[in-house]
C-alpha cells in the first residue's frame, strides 16, 4: 500500500513538473508586439544600409505633442505613409509654395506622420527624426519639424555629432510648401583612441528624404 501511494504521489510530481515547464515554452495569448515594432509602423533597410521606420500618429500622440492646432481635431484620420521605393519611376513631386492670390484659410492637416531614419550598429548610431503633417489630397504641409542625434556605448567607438537641413515644409507661419525636405548627415568614429582622444576614422554617412502633404516618402540620395 505505502508503495503504491509513493508511486502515484511520484507520478503526479512528474505530471506537475511537465505541465509546468510546458508552459513556459508557450507564449501566452496576450504576448506584446516585437520590440521596436509599434502599431501600424513600417520598417525597412535601404539598399545603402540605412534603417527606416514610418508611421502615422494617432489623434492622441498629435495632442500630446502640441500639434493639435495644427490639424482638424474633428476630421483627423491616421492614414499610412506611403514609402515610394526608388526603383519606381513615381518622380517625388517638385517644389511648390502657397501664392499670396490663393485663399487666405490654409486647409488644417488631416494627418500627421513621424519618420525615422539612422546608420550604424547598436554600439555606435546615428539617428534622424521627422515630424510633418499634411492636408492629404489638399496639397499642403501644415507642420515639419526635424532633429538628429546618436550614441555610442564601446571605448573605441565614438559618437562625434550631426547635422540637420531642412528645405520647404512649413518653415513660418505664413509660409506653406507642398513638400517637405530633409538631409542629415552624422558623424560616427569607428576608430576611437581614448589615449589619444581623438579618432583614427570617420563614417559620415548622409541621407536626403522629401515627405509629400498625403503622407509620401521619397528618399533623394
Amino acid at each position: 500500500m505505502r508503495k503504491a501511494r509513493s508511486f502515484v504521489v511520484r507520478t503526479l510530481m512528474l505530471a506537475a513538473v511537465c505541465l509546468l515547464g510546458t508552459s513556459a515554452l508557450v507564449a501566452p495569448a496576450s504576448a506584446a508586439e516585437p520590440s521596436g515594432q509599434a502599431k501600424g509602423e513600417t520598417t525597412w533597410t535601404a539598399a545603402d544600409g540605412t534603417e527606416n521606420s514610418a508611421r502615422a500618429l494617432s489623434l492622441q500622440e498629435v495632442k500630446a505633442k502640441g500639434l493639435a492646432k495644427y490639424v482638424d481635431t474633428d476630421n483627423y484620420k491616421m492614414v499610412a505613409p506611403r514609402i515610394v521605393p526608388p526603383t519606381q519611376r513615381s518622380a517625388p513631386p517638385a517644389p511648390e509654395k502657397r501664392g499670396d492670390s490663393q485663399s487666405a484659410v490654409t486647409p488644417l492637416a488631416s494627418t500627421c506622420w513621424e519618420h525615422w531614419f539612422g546608420h550604424g550598429v547598436d554600439k555606435l548610431f546615428g539617428r534622424t527624426d521627422v515630424t510633418w503633417c499634411g492636408d492629404g489630397g489638399k496639397k499642403w504641409v501644415n507642420y515639419s519639424a526635424a532633429y538628429c542625434w546618436g550614441d555610442d556605448s564601446l571605448i573605441t567607438y565614438k559618437y562625434l555629432g550631426c547635422q540637420v537641413a531642412e528645405d520647404y515644409g512649413h518653415p513660418k507661419a505664413d509660409e506653406y510648401w507642398n513638400i517637405y525636405d530633409v538631409w542629415s548627415q552624422w558623424d560616427l568614429c569607428t576608430v576611437w583612441v581614448p589615449a589619444w582622444g581623438s579618432c583614427v576614422t570617420h563614417d559620415r554617412p548622409q541621407h536626403k528624404y522629401r515627405y509629400g502633404a498625403a503622407g509620401g516618402i521619397w528618399q533623394l540620395s
